[in-house]
């Protein structure tokens, strides 16, 4: 008789919108106000019946309040940014057409820099990027804000390349004296070579100097005018926007020091906004400032732990492969395929992949079993076992769908997994 896995042909990834298990997967419209992409379309019952019909009420246009309340709960733990797109090509599908909802924008067209713009920019573009001849220091402090999140506040000391960044309770973060750069990596200090278009942190992005980049679909790299000339925290600077690549909703707009080139203010809307709120020009430093003499790990020490580390790590999986489910090698096409372990637990279940598909167990259950996969190939239970497999080279999966389970045939004691033939 049939196990309940094998006669279960529900999705194997939960319903898009509220997380729960699904009933089917439907095909998204293109809508040309929705951008956003989803990994999956699986619906359960109740959002497929919200958004077709609704309640008795609603029944004519369907319910997308009740449908965006079963949203707002299964995204909140992700973040529930695209529960709107979401909404909308869900009861689109439904033969709903809601209308269209404005999204946050900050965007101008982009036009050529007029001659004299030009003329700024000449100038502007390369002290961003080089800072000005002779080296100068700064003293301040920058604050970056994001909505919801709380406010990260980086004193600053620059001097040329040589930089120090520490938080507003003391504790520094960063250290370079232009050839060696100390950063914090959690609780310790790693010491690494100076790269002058390395990350400097969370919040501290205006300590850097723009990286030269060029107009491009994935970059803010056109400045788009005017270029107006504006006194920001009693300095003369220069106020204008980069445009926006094609996938952001908000042009960089920024002031930028005219003295220095460094960013005085950097905009993206009203979702990021970065400002110095004190800056100070040519005041004394000392060597000190740029150098630590703390403890610190060297960086190269610690990418090879890390590497030991993911080594060891690949060899408990490998051997716990070898010990629950079978010692023999997989071949496809003839040739030796690399099975690699991603998830295990102690009851035997587990799920691995190689280069073109998927394998997965579990214990046998008449529970729906939440794979994340796209699609299963195959499915069959033995008497201990609910098996899946995921074929992504050959839809039809015949002859690596025989080769998986005669591999899966025996288990390491020897005794026969019973996979149906």
């Amino acid at each position: 008789m049939p196990s309940s896995w094998e006669q279960d042909r529900r999705p194997s990834i939960r319903c898009v919108v509220c997380f729960e298990a699904p009933e089917r997967v439907i095909e998204f419209p293109r809508l040309r106000d929705v951008d956003t992409s989803f990994a999956s379309s699986s619906l359960c019952r109740v959002c497929a019946e919200l958004a077709a019909a609704g309640n008795a009420e609603l029944a004519a246009a369907g319910d997308s309040d009740g449908l965006r309340a079963r949203g707002l709960r299964g995204w909140a733990a992700e973040g529930t940014d695209p529960v709107p797109d979401l909404v909308r090509l869900v009861m689109a599908w439904a033969g709903h057409q809601l209308p269209p909802v404005p999204k946050p924008q900050d965007r101008v067209p982009v036009v050529p820099l007029t001659a004299s713009d030009q003329a700024i920019w000449r100038v502007l573009e390369p002290l961003m990027a080089d800072g000005p001849g002779p080296s100068v220091s700064v003293h301040g402090r920058t604050t970056s804000v994001r909505p919801d999140e709380e406010t990260i506040v980086t004193d600053v000391v620059l001097d040329g390349p040589r930089m120090r960044l520490t938080t507003a309770a003391g504790q520094v973060r960063l250290v370079s004296d232009g050839v060696t750069t100390w950063a914090r990596w959690g609780k310790e200090m790693v010491a690494s070579a100076y790269d002058p278009d390395g990350w400097l942190g969370e919040g501290a992005d205006l300590a850097g100097r723009r990286v030269r980049q060029e107009p491009g679909e994935y970059e803010f790299g056109t400045p788009v005018g005017p270029i107006e000339s504006v006194q920001y925290l009693g300095r003369p600077a220069w106020r204008f926007r980069f445009a926006a690549p094609i996938h952001k909703p908000y042009d960089m707009r920024v002031v930028v020091d005219a003295e220095t080139g460094l960013f005085l203010e950097q905009r993206f809307g009203e979702h990021i906004v970065r400002t110095w709120t004190r800056f100070e020009v040519g005041r004394p430093v000392t060597d000190e400032l740029f150098t630590w003499d703390g403890p610190a790990a060297a960086e190269d020490e610690l990418i090879a732990q890390c590497d030991a580390a993911e080594a060891q790590d690949m060899a408990d999986r490998e051997a716990w492969f070898r010990a629950n489910v079978t010692t023999s090698q997989l071949k496809l096409g003839g040739s030796a395929t690399h099975v690699q372990l991603h998830d295990w637990d102690e009851d035997g279940s587990f799920q691995a992949s190689w280069a073109s598909g998927s394998i997965a167990r579990r214990p046998r259950s008449e529970e729906w079993w939440d794979l994340r996969w796209q699609e299963v190939t195959e499915r069959w239970s033995d008497q201990r076992w609910d098996w899946a497999l995921s074929d992504w080279r050959d839809p039809a999966g015949i002859e690596s769908i025989a080769t998986v389970r005669r591999w899966l045939q025996r288990n390491p004691s020897g005794e026969p997994s019973n996979p149906k033939s």
